[in-house]
Order: structure tokens, then C-alpha cells, then sequence
């Protein structure tokens, strides 16, 4: 325990900072020109929501899991880090869980306060992860060709993810909880690595768990 206790977060990622950042310029070139049609694709997941349709949703953020899985953590990710080829295959995992909600659904009743609360919220993290989340290496030494953009990158697809499943009355636990184990994962990476703008995931985490669990807590 007492040599446990000498090694910092740091140690226990596989590779330098530099190297994981510039893993992130090889994956954007790597699939471009992909990351122009994920942000419409995402904005239109978003608009079918505040509709209250789930099908098509559905189809696109499970398909954005998929493409992230298998192009960054199974084709590249995995080849410095070992761990990536089990991620990526939790990505897939995900992607099938979230075409459930291309399945049928009853008809919508009237939404109660809460609810609204949490289309508006879930709403505000989708557009974060859409549009902020890329424009973050922007505001440090970073290079553009760094950024993280939704359906090619984990991080904002985790928090459209997330964003999205608030604005569903189709909400459960099963489809939040990879988005929400990756925000523990890539929020301990980013702090070992020391860039705190990508803690702004794992704050869209707790802001979602926070929502998640309010109905319940007014009951008690």
C-alpha cells in the first residue's frame, strides 16, 4: 500500500499528454469529412425531441456510439492504450441500447413541471456538447485540429447522450449508464493530464444525475 500510495493519477494513464491530444488530430483526419454532418445530425436528434419523437433520436445517437466505438477506440485509440478495445466495444454495447428508442412508444401525456425542466436542461447539455465542447482547445494552447467534435469524439457524444435521454419521457437508467461511466473515466483522464475544460463532462453528469433522481427526492 505504502508504494500504491507514491504513484499520482497521472501514472496510471498510458501515455504522454501530448500523445493523447494529438490522438485526437489523427482521428479528426482520419474521418473527415464526418465531423460537418454529425453537428446538423445532432441538432436535428435534438429538434425531434422537443417534438417528442424518439425514433429518430434513437437511430442517430446509436449510430454516433457505433461510429465513435469502432473508429476511435477499436482502429486507433486501442493501439496505445489497452483498454481502448474494451471501451470500444462498450461503445457498440451502447449504441444497442440506444435503438431502443426507435421502438414504438405509448402516446405522450401532458408534461408536468419537472418535466419541462428537464426538456430545457437536457436541451442546454446537448447544445453544450454540440457547440462549446468543440470550440474548448480553442480557448487553450490546443490546436483546431485537436478539438473533439459529437459522433467522432467520446466526450460530446457522452454529453448529447445525455442531454438527449433528459428530454425523453422514455428515460432509464440502462441508457444513461456508459454515457455516465465514460464521464468518470475521461473526467479522471483530463485531470490527471491537467485540462480542466474537459471537466465540463463530468459536470454535465452530475447535472444529469441531479434531474434524474429530483422527481424521486421530492417524493420522500
Amino acid at each position: 500500500m505504502e508504494t500504491l500510495g507514491t504513484y499520482a493519477l497521472v501514472d496510471f494513464i498510458p501515455v504522454e499528454p501530448e500523445v493523447y491530444f494529438r490522438l485526437f488530430a489523427r482521428h479528426n483526419l482520419s474521418v473527415w469529412p464526418s465531423q460537418l454532418l454529425a453537428v446538423p445530425l445532432g441538432l436535428l436528434a435534438i429538434w425531434f425531441l422537443r417534438q417528442g419523437q424518439t425514433r429518430i433520436p434513437g437511430i442517430l445517437l446509436g449510430l454516433s456510439w457505433i461510429w465513435v466505438g469502432v473508429t476511435f477506440h477499436l482502429m486507433l485509440h486501442a493501439e496505445l492504450n489497452w483498454a481502448a478495445k474494451y471501451a470500444g466495444w462498450i461503445f457498440v454495447v451502447e449504441e444497442l441500447l440506444l435503438l431502443t428508442l426507435a421502438l414504438p412508444a405509448r402516446p405522450r401525456t401532458a408534461p408536468r413541471d419537472r418535466d419541462w425542466i428537464r426538456m430545457w436542461v437536457g436541451a442546454g447539455l446537448g447544445l453544450l456538447g454540440l457547440l462549446l465542447y468543440p470550440l474548448l482547445p480553442l480557448v487553450t494552447q490546443l490546436s483546431w485540429r485537436e478539438t473533439q467534435v459529437f459522433g467522432t469524439a467520446p466526450d460530446p457524444t457522452a454529453l448529447v447522450t445525455l442531454g438527449c435521454l433528459l428530454m425523453t419521457d422514455r428515460f432509464t437508467w440502462p441508457l444513461a449508464t456508459i454515457p455516465l461511466l465514460w464521464c468518470v473515466l475521461s473526467g479522471a483522464t483530463w485531470i490527471a493530464i491537467g485540462w480542466m475544460p474537459g471537466l465540463l463532462l463530468p459536470a454535465g453528469g452530475v447535472i444529469f444525475i441531479g434531474l434524474a433522481l429530483w422527481p424521486r427526492a421530492r417524493s420522500l
